[in-house]
């Protein structure tokens, strides 16, 4: 499974039905907002340019802190 080309959802699927997010969706979603940003505000301090990918996937794993 993957992604599908504009041509391949045209061949396959009969339509996109978007559902709403649920709201233990919603706030699992701002929690996940709100830790990348702290992440990111944290490695941006500590680490050079082209050096925070790692730092900033470990802070996440940390669950930001």
């Amino acid at each position: 499974m993957g992604f599908l080309s504009e041509g391949q959802k045209d061949l396959f699927c009969d339509g996109i039905f978007i559902r709403p997010a649920t709201p233990e969706m919603e706030r699992h979603l701002e929690e996940f907002s709100d830790m990348a940003h702290a992440c990111s505000e944290r490695v941006r301090k500590d680490h050079c340019k082209g050096e925070r990918l790692m730092p900033f996937l470990d802070c996440m794993s940390e669950g930001g802190e």
